[in-house]
């Protein structure tokens, strides 16, 4: 895979800051949680903020993309435990993009699946992805051979993962 310039990143990162502010605004109206009142960093300061602390952008953009992973795998979830809360923020976001939240961040039960399928996880974002679809006992993505081989993907991920010292 070819290396992406710190402008796609960036690109990715408002990408994701946007879905996710949809769904911080969906929780203050639901539930009256809290906005962030701060208005956001220059992106500039905060590019100059992120080199001074020693961060690389390709690493927010991990958290980002596990923020989105989360919310997802949240998302399905309430599917199937509260239809009618998952719903609400569908609908919301629906109003809010004019798309359906599916369509921006796809599916996280096809991205585990795609991960078994390929026969490996690629890093630590992949690994959360998967261990918290595993992690649920009442899961229904993988079943038989797939689960046998996603079991094992996680528990050879993290013996190369304690390994390697990260």
């Amino acid at each position: 895979m070819a290396r992406r310039s710190e402008e796609e990143i960036l690109e990715s990162i408002v990408r994701m800051g946007a879905i996710l502010s949809v769904y911080r605004a969906w929780m203050h109206e639901e539930y009256g949680s809290p906005l962030d009142p701060k208005e956001p960093m220059p992106r500039e300061q905060w590019l100059a903020e992120l080199k001074k602390a020693g961060i690389r952008i390709s690493k927010v953009e991990r958290g980002y993309v596990e923020a989105i992973n989360d919310t997802a795998q949240d998302l399905q979830e309430a599917m199937q435990y509260s239809p009618a809360e998952a719903e609400s923020f569908l609908s919301f976001y629906r109003n809010e993009k004019g798309r359906e939240f599916w369509d921006d961040v796809g599916k996280p039960d096809k991205a585990a699946k795609a991960i078994v399928r390929r026969g490996s996880i690629r890093d630590t974002t992949e690994w959360r992805l998967l261990n918290s679809i595993l992690s649920n006992v009442d899961q229904t993505v993988f079943k038989g051979t797939a689960l046998t081989r996603a079991e094992a993907l996680l528990a050879e991920f993290e013996a190369t993962y304690e390994s390697d010292g990260d």
